[in-house]
């Protein structure tokens, strides 16, 4: 089955306010395709469309400026493809070696192309990197950043795009994640203890069984080593939702798992907290014990969010292997689930609602 086939078979889910977060497997053609595939529907149906990806938040700037230059200058002009080109143009995109983990790959690069186009096209599109600021190994790391890359990864990436939602209430939310990061439920199988920033200074984020891809320097992914802090030591206490996300306000998620007010799996009831009120890390809370996913933070504020599991049916995929720093095409075994998109209302056991299964798959290679 093609992604053209499963695009349609997602159809239902394209519409005014719905969230849906496709859990990737990194490195390939087929998921960025996907969500492109998906954002040119959405506006062809005349939908706004807002789009978070697991880039690093840093290069927001970049990325609104190529938008905005698209939109008022014409898809064409000098001034969009300037603006396009500073976009591509950014650190994120032209990491070490080391630090390619499949989520800077041509393929993602392409996404943002196409989201770009369709933009200047006329389209109601907004991008949002909603993933740790990227702050290259031995650079200095800048003031503002310090307060971000101390809090933990999937609360930042929540935050980026719970804002993203609430400036654009009406529109039909998709975001590309690691399926680690996408469960709408804490399944318990990894610890969630990954920070937005690694060791060294050096961000692009913690992975949720806290285990970096890159061996003991913390890794493009890896936190468990970690963080540097203003005075440059290492081991800081993790600072959940300081400085430019406002204070902590809660002492977990408000709700629970599905809607503010109601118990949580400890049966603890927390307030509701109106959206926007006192800024999103503020709802988020800032408790102790491990952080919940991505996924299930966002469900808090969104109940009719849908997370599906992306599947593959064989192929290759670009793997960063942890032990030597170095990337390649590598096989992707064939799941046997029937291809398509497949769901229910309800997250099951991995915290997936489903799965999105696109067949074969090709592997991207970074584009730096």
């Amino acid at each position: 089955m093609s992604v053209e086939a499963v695009l349609g078979s997602l159809q239902p889910l394209l519409r005014p306010r719905s969230v849906l977060l496709i859990g990737e497997l990194p490195g390939t053609e087929e998921f960025p395709g996907l969500i492109a595939r998906l954002a040119r529907s959405a506006v062809a149906q005349g939908l706004a469309v807002t789009v978070g990806l697991e880039v690093a938040c840093s290069e927001q700037t970049r990325l609104d400026r190529a938008v905005d230059a698209a939109v008022e200058s014409g898809l064409d002009s000098d001034e969009a493809l300037l603006g396009l080109a500073f976009a591509q143009s950014g650190p994120w995109w032209r990491r070490a070696d080391r630090f390619q983990d499949g989520r800077s790959s041509r393929a993602m690069l392409d996404l943002v192309s196409t989201l770009v186009g369709l933009a200047g096209a006329g389209g109601d599109v907004a991008i949002v990197a909603a993933d740790g600021p990227w702050v290259a190994p031995g650079s200095p790391v800048p003031l503002e950043l310090l307060g971000i890359l101390e809090q933990p990864r999937d609360e930042v990436m929540a935050t980026c795009l719970l804002d993203a939602i609430d400036r654009r209430p009406k529109a039909v939310t998709l975001a590309l994640a690691g399926v680690e990061h996408t469960r709408c439920l804490d399944t318990g199988g990894e610890s969630a203890a990954g920070r937005a920033g690694g060791a060294d200074g050096e961000s692009g984020a913690g992975r949720a069984d806290g285990a970096g891809d890159v061996g003991g320097a913390g890794g493009a992914r890896g936190a468990g080593g970690g963080i540097r802090s203003a005075d440059g030591l290492d081991g800081a206490p993790v600072c959940r939702f300081p400085g430019p996300f406002g204070p902590p306000a809660q002492t977990g998620p408000p709700g629970g798992p599905d809607q503010p007010g109601v118990p949580g799996p400890a049966g603890d009831a927390t307030p509701a907290v109106e959206p926007g009120a006192a800024g999103v890390g503020a709802r988020l809370g800032a408790g102790p014990g491990p952080v919940r996913p991505f996924g299930q933070l966002v469900r808090a504020w969104h109940p009719e969010t849908i997370a599906l599991r992306g599947r593959a049916g064989g192929g290759t995929a670009w793997r960063l292997d942890a032990d030597f720093g170095l990337g390649s095409a590598a096989d992707v075994a064939p799941d046997p689930l029937p291809e398509g998109a497949h769901w229910t209302d309800t997250p099951g056991r991995d915290g997936h609602h489903g799965y999105v299964h696109v067949g074969p798959v090709t592997a991207s290679y970074p584009a730096g």
